[in-house]
């Protein structure tokens, strides 16, 4: 995170569970969270302002049958610069054999900007007239018990999304509404009128051995694309893999994870002059991470973490732009993941 933002919150949360009958569990929630931003980023008038947000939902998780299970949810959200919003999702899941099971999910979910999406005023700046995210979700599961030790699943997966949260820069300066004056090449947020993601995700788990346990999880990414301009979003891979090993024996534990992400496409994004801000590839990356941890007593541990163990410096985190600011000075600056990092800890309890 940068150096001039620091972020007090407040979050309280009250839930109440009980049964209706034999096949209904029930949970009433609501929730409040109060934000302020106390760095030197934010608006004048914002720095130092509690902002609320405060919703309420009701869950209902259904046992139909022996086969079939279903969860209902549904909510409704206020946040301090959007009108009241409605959310809701329909997941299901079927048991076909015992052996193989159908899932079926469909939901409505809703996103507030933040408060740096809203009322940043520098790098990039908020903007006030902002409308929330809005996502229409399908998702369809198949999963497989393969054996004793190994289960299987796959998924495909589709948003349709209205009013995406994203960054555009000015073309020649001057005043934007609910942004603000802003210099020719600034970046303000932006909405997207229409996006749309969809893929695949595959999963493997299981045991090699008694003491040796192994995963596998990939996504792939088949479209991410701002509709309204028929481009690539931002920053969307073509895949994602991440796999892992879990070795335990006695009090000794280790695991090692290995996270491979695909190339990100060349795409751009456009003002509202039309004027393209291009977004070059990058290249596909692999990392390394690696933890140890030794139980001595039930009261004392020692734990090693090793983050990027092959010190690769060329894992982007984030696309940015090739845009320049009038410094020379990249307008989105490229995220790179830090270098190799050690930490050595010990856990006690008293």
């Amino acid at each position: 995170p940068a150096d001039d933002v620091t972020i007090d919150m407040k979050t309280w949360e009250i839930l109440y569970n009980f049964k209706a009958g034999k096949k209904h569990l029930l949970t009433l929630g609501g929730q409040r969270q109060d934000v302020r931003d106390m760095g030197h980023t934010v608006k004048p008038g914002i720095n130092n302002e509690w902002l609320e947000t405060k919703g309420f939902f009701v869950s209902d998780t259904i046992t139909a049958s022996d086969k079939l299970n279903v969860h209902l949810v549904a909510r409704s959200d206020e946040s301090f610069e959007n009108d009241r919003e409605t959310s809701w999702s329909i997941d299901s899941d079927y048991m076909l054999t015992n052996r193989l099971n159908l899932g079926f999910g469909i939901s409505r979910t809703v996103r507030f900007p933040n408060i740096q999406e809203l009322y940043r005023n520098k790098r990039v700046f908020g903007n006030e007239t902002l409308e929330p995210e809005e996502s229409d979700n399908l998702e369809f599961r198949l999963g497989y018990q393969i054996n004793n030790n190994w289960q299987a699943n796959l998924a495909r997966f589709c948003s349709d999304m209205e009013n995406k949260i994203s960054q555009t820069v000015t073309a020649t300066g001057g005043f934007i509404p609910g942004v603000g004056t802003l210099a020719a090449k600034d970046s303000y947020y932006t909405n997207i009128d229409e996006a749309e993601i969809n893929g695949w995700e595959l999963g493997i788990n299981g045991q090699i051995r008694a003491n040796l346990d192994a995963w596998l999880s990939y996504t792939r990414f088949e479209t991410a694309k701002d509709k309204s301009n028929d481009l690539r979003l931002v920053a969307k891979p073509d895949f994602r893999m991440i796999g892992g090993t879990h070795y335990h024996n006695g009090k000794t534990s280790a695991m090692l994870v290995c996270e491979h992400q695909g190339k990100t496409r060349a795409t751009q994004t456009l003002d509202s002059a039309g004027k393209a801000t291009n977004y070059p590839e990058v290249k596909a990356s692999t990392c390394f991470d690696l933890s140890i941890r030794q139980q001595f007593t039930k009261n004392f541990a020692v734990y090693i973490n090793v983050e990027n163990l092959t010190d690769d410096d060329n894992i982007v985190l984030v696309q940015g732009s090739d845009s320049k600011n009038k410094m020379g000075l990249l307008i989105d600056p490229i995220y790179y993941r830090n270098g190799r990092r050690t930490t050595l800890g010990m856990e006690l309890k008293f």
